[in-house]
């Protein structure tokens, strides 16, 4: 069994109103497993708290520069991508890394605006693999029989 918690890092593409939430629902559907934490490409990060849902949980992370970020710290970074954001695959080269492309989950198709219902709801299914993916391991790490 892992000796502390998975430390994921969500990347956003622009404000870190994606990564805030993300980093939410991690903490809340991964407690016990992961810590989390959210990180923005833009210098100066607005609070998500302007965009974010209802039934979102808390408590929310302030998303911090990706410029001042410790990348090396996090185990895993997690880079939300739109339609329009940078090349994560070079800007994230020597660090371990999933890219989630959310295009048309978040209503980021043409008009550009943000459906925050509909985007909390698939970054807490995509939140909800992963974390299943460290329990999983855990049981691996713990041999047969653990639970």
């Amino acid at each position: 069994m892992y000796k502390r918690k998975g430390r994921i890092l969500f990347l956003d593409p622009e404000r870190g109103e994606l990564s805030g939430m993300a980093a939410a629902w991690a903490g809340y559907l991964g407690d016990g497993w992961v810590e989390a934490g959210a990180a923005a490409w833009e210098a100066e990060p607005p609070s998500p708290k302007r965009l974010l849902p209802p039934d979102l949980p808390g408590p929310l992370p302030e998303p911090v520069p990706w410029s001042s970020t410790e990348a090396a710290a996090w185990d895993l970074v997690v880079a939300l991508a739109g339609p329009e954001c940078p090349d994560w695959t070079g800007l994230l080269s020597g660090y371990r890394h999933k890219v989630w492309r959310l295009g048309g989950e978040c209503g980021r198709n043409g008009s550009g605006a943000v459906d925050t219902a509909a985007c909390s709801q698939e970054l807490r299914r995509r939140v909800l693999g992963l974390v299943g993916g460290f329990r999983m391991k855990a049981r691996e790490d713990a041999g047969p029989g653990a639970e």
